[in-house]
């Protein structure tokens, strides 16, 4: 499996989310959390559905059922790296919420290989399991989700998996507040607000070709090679349009065609996850003063 597997799977899943027939505009969503959840799954499964999981993933656990091996061989190194690779950028917390006693074996080498840890809940009390199960969500990404579960969630023949995760990393050059200043964002079906707006002036490298329908900045942390990539649609184009013309795959060459450009980038202060960019919004707010070839 290489890593454009998990670009792709990613990919994919944004796609469908925003192709539906109701199109979710805000999303935050990690698909090495998704991969790795899988995996765990699928260590836990049996026969017919154990061997489609393991097809789709393109890879064969077998090894793990092997007690002298579970970690040593190399299905349990490939996946800790994985699981280390993901914890390299994001604070992550892998939550199974079972309604039974699970086989300690499961339980051992899922929290060894996958970094899963089961919780049992009470399906006798839907309403305590729920709020358990949201009180924890809360504490996980420090911040209260409401009710994101409810007691009509639960039911005998269904397992809960959460993957929560907590990104912060520092800006390579940080905004400068002396340059914040309101300014129009928009909300759900163009719904425009005035909040404060960050911006910074320098240099980044930008993508920005008359044969795409869309333009990248790629802004850098701290942590070398790390960068945050801002993805807008050209005048004209709707997210939709960039969706299926953008290739995940091709991360790497957008980034060889990149020019070192001058430019103002602005970011919201403060950001949810029921926020959203407006599809045609702030593209004015990315232009290039002058470029350095």
């Amino acid at each position: 499996m290489s890593v454009n597997f998990i670009n792709n799977l990613t990919f994919s899943v944004l796609h469908e989310l925003y192709d539906s027939s109701h199109p979710i505009e805000n999303v935050v969503f990690s698909g090495i959390g998704l991969y790795i959840i899988l995996g765990a799954i699928n260590f836990g499964l049996k026969e017919n559905s154990y061997h489609q999981l393991s097809d789709f993933l393109k890879e064969d656990l077998s090894e793990l059922y092997d007690p002298t091996l579970e970690s040593s061989s190399i299905t349990a190194k490939y996946w800790n790296y994985i699981r280390l690779l993901a914890q390299s950028f994001i604070q992550h917390q892998s939550t199974l919420f079972i309604p039974y006693d699970l086989f300690q074996y499961y339980i051992h080498v899922s929290a060894l290989v996958f970094d899963l840890i089961p919780y049992q809940i009470n399906l006798y009390n839907p309403k305590l399991a729920a709020f358990q199960i949201n009180e924890l969500i809360s504490n996980f990404v420090y911040e209260s989700v409401g009710d994101l579960v409810d007691e009509w969630a639960f039911s005998e023949d269904k397992l809960i998996v959460i993957y929560t995760f907590y990104f912060h990393k520092d800006w390579k050059t940080s905004f400068n507040p002396e340059l914040t200043k309101q300014d129009f964002f928009y909300l759900d079906k163009n719904r425009p607000i005035v909040v404060h707006m960050m911006n910074q002036k320098g240099y980044h490298h930008i993508l920005d070709c008359y044969y795409y329908n869309f333009r990248m900045i790629f802004k850098p942390y701290t942590q070398e090679e790390m960068y945050a990539i801002i993805i807008l649609p050209n005048d004209g184009f709707s997210i939709q349009d960039v969706l299926y013309n953008f290739k995940v795959d091709q991360i790497a060459n957008y980034f060889k065609k990149s020019h070192f450009e001058y430019v103002k980038s602005p970011l919201r202060m403060h950001l949810v996850i029921s926020d959203s960019f407006h599809e045609i919004s702030l593209i004015s707010s990315y232009r290039t003063y002058y470029r350095r070839n």
